[in-house]
């Protein structure tokens, strides 16, 4: 490297000719020059000037950018667009300079690592004082415009190439070009990989770029960076060291459908002399073992333990010397009560590295030591989960022994599932397909499960499968065959993945899915599936304008007849938010503003919808410039509910309804002259006076924190903790036996109160020798308890009973005979009257509300008609000069006059 001035460079032989300009621009700069001979540093005097920081910048990439072969358009501003502030004056606070850094770019993908840095002064005259450059003259090479058909794959291969079998390719692999100076530019794919967890002592993280036509790894860095220089960790002098390994099918298939391989076994135990160790993520040991030390190697580990349900779970033990090494092979002999051990290990290793490496705190999964995985069952052509193990039978029956990769994946899919708090059923099958479809990218479950067919295997997720209400799928409601309509979700999802963002789809489909499992509930798929793909894939909180992926999930759902939410033909929104109250008189006002999204606003289409006594008025909303506009609000009688919602229209007739259900699901608003006063809240953090009664043996309610398990709820309704449950005992019985048991509330107060709300939560289970036969009721009174009024009732059966929170409200002046007043009482009611079945209950945050009717005095209002007009004016003059004690002196000062007039301007319009 040496220091020269920009003349002597271009005089130099070696220079490159476009350099000659710019000593019409700079001619007294210098230049540094980096090792392989290109000019990386243009420094020593201004290269540049403009108005701004950001002017100069532009300014020296038009004049400069030729020096290192580029034209302005191969460079893009990374930085802000006003620079990124630095060397920032320590009493002004203000920046000494501006760096503007570029990415360099062909045909708009990035050259990895090649960038330009122009640093600005930032004071009265801005000027660029040196660009460092590390850039690539391409000469005129540009990428193919034909792309390989896998370069995931490629990506996955070259991982494992560089950290072993458990390598992970982890976040958006992108494409772009590889260029250096002594080699020709490439295509080129840069991915960040990863084997084992932080912490670990085989822990492994490094940046990739890969060839994209070749799959060969062009650089290879390593980003943990260490502090010093470290010591070399090895088996100490004298240790007895080894590995251990297995022989295994080399595939996800039944093993007839694959050839048998020698893989090591990570993390599994080693006994030396009774001293349990573990293998590393490559399968090696080492520890001190003495004379004649005796060293067993069986197939269980840190995080699964398998045993052979045919016998003696196979155990390798050899005799060993410090010093020695020790070679330990599962299934030499290649058995199938051998064979089925050492396959299900490995598989459940990797299918638990690769949940982890999507999401490391996935519920459990990370810290659940010795996972029973138990083969060679005494059955033929099944597997199972039973919340505690995962299982497998052995060959017969016209099947292939099931504890083969696809059927692992998909067994440990429901231990996911179990552990994210979803139900099963439906779901739980068919997101089991899917743990094994993005393990193996093979949308056939289970190929080789029958003997001698290694094609068609049990299911498909490649299906035309199409969401049925009624019946779940079209492909059938037997919960196996229904799964098929997430699992035909995803796939189509990820195809559309590999076309709209084909260097990531894999990473994005994987987290989608597996991230998508932890909202979950119940055992449905539906439209809730595709919400929570969405929303997880969303990136600014938004909806309305979809998400970076919303096509391929949209197309990927839409195909098996499953809706995702639709982006918005006009974003609208209230600055002030919306009324939940309007006064009696009208005149209540609401702001909106309209934004175009995929459609253009119809100027003047906007209205209110607004219902009175059964009457909708439409009544169109004020422009008040900038895409702000208000809606004002009819009259309505006081204690009425007015249910309203926008309509709006685009340039193309498009109608848009705000809420979307428009009539079936508007906003509501109660008519009041003020704000609605709660005036009894209870949240069960303590206990105002409620009574438990009720005939029942057993499960009368309590107030508790709600300890869970065992078909009751997990958790309060809020987020205190505490709640009234039917008796909380976790892991079994107590619930609700016998009669009824009853929650009843202290008198309370509520005259004037209109509505009144409160979580609950119900679960009536039948099945088996449980009978659901029983309902919920709410009961109201209006003399302190003698009579009781039913307010809510439901049952016995339905989604209202299988045991998730709800909020309900209801009107009290809508109950028949129901006296609002202040002996009022409510009574919540658990029974279990009828067969015998399973019933628990809880109740939280129940609230009351006052409603105030009472019209306040309007000053200026003469005729009582709830307005102040010209009815009022005219009686002013002709009242008018002095009049003691006189209805038209507004002002009350003796004389009806101008300062009246005034008064009454000033008060125009209805009274609130």
């Amino acid at each position: 490297m040496f220091l020269t001035t920009l003349a002597s460079a271009i005089m130099a032989s070696t220079a490159p000719s476009p350099m000659a300009h710019v000593l019409d621009v700079a001619p007294a700069a210098r230049v540094h020059l980096s090792e392989d001979g290109r000019i990386d540093r243009v420094y020593g005097k201004p290269l540049a000037y403009g108005r701004t920081p950001a002017e100069a910048a532009g300014q020296c990439i038009d004049d400069l950018s030729d020096i290192w072969g580029q034209t302005p358009n191969h460079l893009t501003l990374l930085d802000p667009d006003d620079g990124l502030a630095m060397m920032h004056d320590p009493d002004s606070g203000l920046p000494k300079f501006r760096r503007f850094r570029y990415q360099q770019h062909i045909e708009g993908l990035p050259v990895f690592d090649r960038t330009l840095t122009l640093l600005a002064s930032a004071g009265d005259t801005p000027a660029i004082v040196l660009a460092a450059a590390d850039l690539q003259d391409l000469n005129g090479w540009t990428p193919s415009s034909a792309l390989p058909v896998d370069l995931m794959a490629a990506t996955d291969r070259a991982a494992r190439a560089v950290l072993g079998p458990s390598a992970v390719v982890n976040g958006n692999p992108q494409l772009g070009v590889y260029a250096t100076t002594d080699e020709p530019p490439r295509l080129a794919i840069e991915c960040i990989i990863s084997r084992g967890q932080s912490g670990d002592a085989t822990y492994a993280k490094r940046r990739l770029l890969v060839d994209a036509q070749a799959a060969t790894v062009l650089l290879d860095e390593d980003l943990i960076l260490h502090c010093g220089p470290g010591t070399l960790v090895t088996a100490a002098m004298g240790d007895i060291t080894g590995s251990v390994s297995g022989r295994v099918n080399n595939g996800w298939s039944g093993w007839e459908c694959d050839d048998t391989v020698t893989v090591p076994l990570p993390w599994a135990y080693v006994s030396i002399n009774g001293t349990v160790i573990h293998t590393d993520a490559d399968g090696s040991f080492s520890g001190a073992g003495g004379v004649d030390a005796v060293v067993t190697s069986e197939l269980r580990g840190l995080w699964f333990d398998v045993n052979n349900n045919a016998g003696i779970d196979e155990q390798l033990i050899v005799s060993a010397q410090d010093g020695d090494e020790v070679a330990f092979l599962h299934n030499e002999e290649e058995s199938e009560l051998e064979m089925s051990q050492a396959v299900a290990y490995r598989d459940a290793n990797d299918v638990r590295s690769f949940v982890l490496s999507v999401n490391p705190d996935y519920p459990t999964i990370g810290t659940q030591a010795e996972f029973p995985v138990n083969v060679n069952l005494a059955d033929t052509c099944n597997a199972y989960y039973d919340y505690a193990s995962i299982n497998f039978y052995q060959s017969g029956g016209g099947c292939n022994n099931t504890a083969f990769g696809h059927v692992v994946y998909h067994e440990y899919g429901h231990h996911l599932v179990a552990e994210a708090g979803s139900g099963q059923g439906a779901y739980g099958e068919g997101m089991s397909d899917c743990i094994a479809l993005l393990m193996t990218e093979d949308p056939i479950m289970g190929p080789g499960f029958f003997e001698g067919n290694c094609v068609s295997g049990i299911r498909n997720a490649d299906n035309t499968c199409q969401f049925q209400e009624s019946s779940c799928s079209s492909c059938g409601s037997e919960i196996h065959a229904c799964g098929q309509l997430i699992s035909g979700c995803v796939w189509d999802t990820w195809d559309a993945l590999h076309a709209s963002n084909p260097l990531a789809a894999d990473q994005i489909i994987r987290s989608l899915t597996i991230n998508s499992i932890l909202l979950h509930t119940g055992t449905a798929i539906d439209d809730a599936i595709a919400i929570d793909f969405v929303t997880l894939d969303d990136d600014d909180g938004d909806l309305d304008n979809g998400s970076p992926n919303y096509d391929a999930i949209d197309h990927g759902f839409s195909a098996h007849g499953i809706t995702v939410p639709a982006i918005a033909w006009l974003n609208v929104s209230f600055p002030s938010g919306h009324p939940t109250h309007v006064h009696p008189n009208g005149g209540t006002t609401m702001d909106v503003r309209i934004d175009n999204q995929l459609g253009s606003y119809q100027p003047g289409s906007a209205k209110l919808a607004a219902t009175v006594d059964g009457y909708t008025h439409l009544i169109p909303l004020s422009d008040l410039g900038g895409g702000l506009h208000q809606a004002t609000f009819p009259s309505s009688p006081c204690l009425s509910t007015v249910p309203y919602y926008l309509w709006l229209k685009t340039t193309d007739q498009v109608s848009v309804f705000v809420p979307e259900g428009g009539a079936s699901a508007p906003f509501e608003a109660v008519t009041a002259t003020a704000a609605p006063e709660v005036v009894f809240s209870d949240d069960a953090t303590s206990d105002p006076g409620w009574t438990v009664g009720g005939d029942a043996t057993d499960g009368h309610w309590e107030r508790a924190i709600p300890s869970g398990g065992n078909n009751r709820p997990e958790s309060d309704c809020g987020t205190d903790d505490w709640c009234w449950l039917t008796e909380n005992r976790a892991g079994g019985g107590d619930d609700v036996d016998g009669g009824s048991t009853t929650l009843t509330s202290p008198r309370i107060d509520a005259t004037g109160v209109k509505d009144i709300s409160y979580c609950w939560w119900y679960r009536n289970i039948g099945g088996g020798n449980n009978v659901e036969d029983d309902v919920w009721t709410v009961n109201v009174s209006d003399d302190d308890g003698a009579t009781w009024h039913i307010l809510h009732q439901t049952g016995t059966t339905g989604p209202d009973v299988a045991g998730a929170w709800q909020t309900s409200s209801f009107s009290l002046l809508e109950i028949e005979g129901f006296e609002v007043n202040d002996l009022f009482r409510i009574q919540f009611v658990a029974s279990d009257l009828n067969e015998t079945s399973r019933v628990e209950a809880a109740v939280d945050n129940v609230e009351l509300l006052l409603i105030d009717c009472d019209t306040p005095p309007c000053p200026g209002d003469l005729d009582d008609d709830g307005h102040v007009g010209t009815n009022e004016i005219l009686a002013v003059l002709d009242a008018w000069g002095a009049c003691q004690d006189c209805p038209a002196d507004v002002t009350g000062d003796g004389m009806v006059n101008v300062d009246d007039i005034l008064f009454l301007v000033s008060a125009f319009g209805p009274c609130h």
